[in-house]
């Protein structure tokens, strides 16, 4: 068996941007939680995409017309 060489893969690298749609399969910790977090850490922009509605609570409607829940986020502040 060959042995496992994590720089040889997409996680042995640094990244600028990453783009995720339908992050919300990422919402629990899962396989795609647990192989886009890495990822995420080493990479300078998220950009997480869905269209499926996020309900936080019993308590939220899905025809109210209050702002939408957000993710938490990950801010770059800096230069390019």
């Amino acid at each position: 068996m060959v042995p496992f060489n994590k720089e040889t893969t997409i996680y042995g690298q640094k990244w600028l941007m990453m783009a995720v749609d339908e992050i919300h399969n990422a919402r629990r910790i899962n396989r795609t939680y647990r192989a886009l977090l890495p990822l995420a850490q080493q990479t300078r922009f998220v950009v997480a995409m869905t269209a499926t509605p996020i309900t936080t609570s019993p308590l939220v409607s899905v025809n109210d017309d209050s702002p939408p829940q957000s993710m938490p986020t990950k801010t770059a502040v800096g230069h390019l």
